[in-house]
């Protein structure tokens, strides 16, 4: 795999095929290899896929990894690809680095998608969560985190039939570098809520068993901003493009061809 460096310490990605490039930003705990799959059926698009900051074969570059910092090391992998524009699409996580990428560098970005994600910022609750998972993994509790959170990436009726794909997610993160995740949740933590520009083309895609984001969450952003383009994947969860490939690649290829027009 390839690896740059960016501040002197090593960032790791994947890229697939060539032609139009497409970013494909993992979420939090993921590692780039949950695009391998979907990523072979991009065949038209040289698609990059990193290990963000302090995930998989990534080090570890600050106490904080802002949404903005890690936009910084992905835009690093683009220069040294010599890469000038690009489609976006962050995961979760990945979705709040797409986000961040798209205003730091918008001459970059000919569309942005985000895949169960969000432009809010946390709720207090979800800050306390955070603040909670931050002291488990500091008092060497990584597993128990790793082990509460990443089941729940996939609705309950689709885990049978791919408990083997959660699994292998599961013991990639449970080797991360502790710093590192308590890094990236305190980086989450510092986000505040952003305006969707709409001359930028945006893809959002939700689902109706997500037991992160709510679908009326997935419906408020539609709603109030009439220039998203949104799909809604049903009897899914917080990964449709690992439960229901075989529906959002169509829908991804679809909005691609739309915002190339």
């Amino acid at each position: 795999m390839p690896v740059i460096q960016f501040q002197n310490r090593p960032i790791s990605y994947s890229k697939y095929h060539k032609g139009p490039c497409i970013l494909l930003l993992h979420g939090f705990l993921e590692t780039k290899e949950v695009w391998n799959a979907f990523a072979e059926s991009f065949e038209n698009y040289m698609v990059i896929a990193p290990d963000l900051p302090g995930h998989g074969a990534s080090d570890v570059i600050a106490a904080s990894h802002t949404m903005e910092l890690m936009a910084d090391a992905v835009n690093a992998i683009l220069e040294h690809e010599k890469i000038e524009t690009c489609f976006v699409y962050g995961h979760s996580m990945g979705g709040y680095v797409a986000e961040a990428f798209s205003r730091k560098y918008p001459q970059k970005v000919q569309a942005l998608g985000l895949l169960h994600s969000t432009f809010y910022a946390d709720s207090e609750e979800k800050k306390q969560n955070r603040l909670r998972e931050i002291e488990l993994i500091k008092n060497g509790k990584q597993s128990l985190v790793v082990s509460g959170m990443l089941p729940k990436i996939v609705a309950s009726q689709n885990l049978p039939a791919l408990r083997s794909t959660v699994e292998s997610i599961m013991e990639r993160a449970k080797r991360f570098k502790p710093e590192g995740i308590v890094a990236t949740l305190t980086g989450m933590m510092q986000r505040v809520e952003h305006r969707v520009d709409p001359m930028l083309p945006f893809h959002l895609v939700g689902s109706d068993a997500d037991q992160f984001i709510p679908l009326e969450v997935y419906q408020k952003m539609a709603n109030d901003n009439p220039s998203i383009h949104y799909d809604c994947i049903l009897d899914c969860g917080h990964t449709s493009f690992i439960e229901k490939p075989q529906i959002v690649i169509p829908v991804i290829k679809k909005f691609l061809h739309s915002a190339t027009k």
